[in-house]
């Protein structure tokens, strides 16, 4: 087997020629694995893309539903208000049915959490990482406010179930946990219409309201 040896630089000219055919080498390198680089980048934010969207479309349901049903809730309460004062004033004991009702279902954060300890976030484009922040940042907020909202209608479900006679410092706690459950009603129906606008503008597609949940909600109080 012949040998060929490399042939000796003769001159400034052969050795520049050289020179660039091995920078040439690099940076044909170099652009190949940047390559590779921005398309698993690219690769790993469209699938957190889909992965957030679909959790983002489940707590949307909530919304939904939660908008779907503020005019019942907001005639419960003010049947609730009614009762209460009914009891104050004629310090009868309650013996009512469906007071105390269920407003909650589990919010999904899971995913989001997901791709912010993977650091995914940061490849996306700046407006859609801004809107997914700010979905996520009012979901937090709407989280505290249905466990106040539950913690209040605990306590005014203690007019559910049989007779019982209630204390002036009992009235007192009903009527707080009312303009309570009030406040918060109001509150959450506005935000969460804005988290369906923000949905929206992340193009994720709004489910209808779940009928059989509304109905649920909107049962009526009956008194014995």
């Amino acid at each position: 087997m012949d040998i060929h040896k490399p042939k000796p630089v003769s001159n400034l000219r052969e050795f520049l020629s050289e020179i660039a055919v091995v920078v040439c080498g690099i940076l044909i390198a170099i652009g190949l694995e940047q390559g590779v680089e921005a398309w698993r980048r690219a690769d790993a934010v469209s699938a957190a893309r889909s992965a957030l969207l679909r959790e983002i479309a489940l707590d949307d349901r909530y919304f939904v539903d939660r908008e779907a049903m503020a005019p019942c809730v907001e005639k419960h309460i003010a049947k609730t208000r009614a009762l209460v004062e009914q009891v104050a004033a004629t310090h009868a004991e309650p013996n009512a049915d469906g007071v105390g009702i269920g407003l909650g279902k589990f919010l999904e954060t899971s995913e989001w959490e997901t791709q912010r300890a993977a650091r995914t976030l940061a490849d996306f484009p700046a407006r859609e990482r801004s809107l997914l922040s700010l979905y996520y940042q009012q979901l937090a907020d709407i989280e505290v406010w249905r466990g106040e909202e539950g913690r209040a209608w605990n306590v005014l479900s203690i007019l559910d179930g049989p007779p019982k006679r209630l204390s002036d410092a009992d009235i007192a706690g009903l009527r707080v946990s009312i303009q309570s459950a009030t406040g918060l009603e109001r509150l959450m129906v506005s935000q969460m219409a804005v988290e369906l606008q923000r949905s929206k503008q992340l193009g994720v597609a709004l489910p209808g309201p779940d009928p059989g949940w509304r109905e649920m909600a909107c049962r009526d109080i009956t008194t014995g």
